[in-house]
């Protein structure tokens, strides 16, 4: 079965109003959410339940191979949908596809992903040519729960997918556990005495949205440094860099998120700026909140005391074993009145380190 439409405008939508024999109606909607696509043209057809024959026409497909491994073809709507598009360009377009009941005998509709072939990926595919997930083409799906069916006749036999951009022959599979990203290296160096230069590589990048490479002086805190877009690739190599470094321990990791909101993250890798770090970099007492607020940079995880004296040497606070780790450490500590010019001592086993303590409101 096949329809067209020509010279499909942005914001427009398209039903191409496919049907069986019996009368079941499994419409193909697509709508162009930004761009022009030009002429559509659909065609679908129903096969066994291995999935077989695979379409020959306009791309002929060589496998029923995902990303590598080759999924079950009984798991499969016994369906394959071809869809062209006469200019693709920058266009974004949302597909929904329906299926009659009976062409899923197995798996489970909650499951079902939304597949593109790409003839001119290759791997351990037999021949050239693999299927990727919508996810792989840009394009985040949600299952007929939580779609809007088009007033469809079925909606719980349907598949949409978003923000699609290629276009090619498409099938549904059920899949268990689709494949997650794996994370191959993930490492950091420091470069020049002063930058750093994060890379990593991954494989099967299926499911995920984007990276974010995230920074942290304690192991706690993090901010993100910047954010990558996946290669979706059978192999991938990254390089990123951080040109805003301190001295003292800055902490690097990778946080790799998946289009269902998952998220997974890399191990530390600890970078030191620097031979030797043990500086007190802010301190000042708070008359308003009570507070004695103190900075340090520090290069290990020694526990520091701090005292404080007054201008004639008299010792007006003595706090021990207070917890430090590499990086930027901030202390807030309880203190009496501090009013007028002190001085903060921050010592540990090795040395100690001086600083004007200075009263504020």
């Amino acid at each position: 079965m096949e329809n067209r439409f020509d010279k499909c405008d942005s914001l427009k939508k398209y039903k191409f109003p496919f049907g069986s024999v019996t009368g079941t109606r499994i419409p193909l909607t697509i709508s162009v959410d930004s761009g022009r696509v030009g002429d559509i043209s659909v065609s679908t057809y129903a096969t066994n339940n291995l999935n077989t024959p695979l379409p020959t026409l306009p791309d002929a497909v060589n496998n029923q191979c995902y990303n590598g491994p080759t999924f079950d073809g009984t798991k499969a709507v016994d369906r394959f949908w071809q869809i062209d598009v006469s200019s693709p360009g920058t266009s974004r377009a949302s597909i929904e596809f329906m299926y009659q009941p009976g062409e899923l005998t197995n798996g489970l509709t909650t499951t079902l992903n939304a597949q593109r072939y790409n003839k001119n990926l290759t791997g351990s595919c037999t021949g050239p040519g693999m299927w990727i997930t919508a996810a792989a083409s840009g394009a985040p799906q949600t299952n007929a729960a939580s779609i809007n069916c088009y007033a469809c006749a079925n909606a719980a036999n349907s598949v949409q997918v978003q923000n699609v951009y290629n276009f090619s022959p498409w099938s549904l599979v059920a899949l268990p556990n689709p494949l997650q990203v794996q994370l191959l290296r993930f490492d950091a160096k420091l470069m020049d005495s002063k930058n750093v230069k994060i890379d990593w590589a991954t494989a099967d990048e299926s499911s995920l949205s984007k990276f974010e490479v995230l920074k942290s002086y304690n192991q706690k805190d993090f901010e993100v440094i910047t954010q990558q877009r996946p290669f979706y690739k059978l192999q991938n190599d990254y390089t990123a860099w951080d040109y805003n470094t301190h001295s003292g321990t800055q902490f690097y990791k990778l946080k790799l998120i998946n289009y269902d909101g998952t998220e997974k993250f890399s191990h530390f890798v600890p970078i030191t700026i620097g031979d030797h770090v043990f500086e007190i970099t802010s301190s000042f007492y708070n008359n308003e909140d009570g507070l004695m607020h103190l900075q340090f940079d520090y290069d290990n995880y020694e526990p520091v005391q701090i005292f404080v004296y007054n201008s004639i040497g008299e010792l007006l606070y003595n706090q021990k074993y207070v917890a430090a780790q590499p990086g930027v450490n901030y202390v807030l500590l309880n203190a009496i009145d501090l009013n007028g010019m002190n001085y903060v001592i921050l010592q540990n086993s090795k040395e100690q380190k001086v600083r004007k303590l200075m009263s504020v409101k």
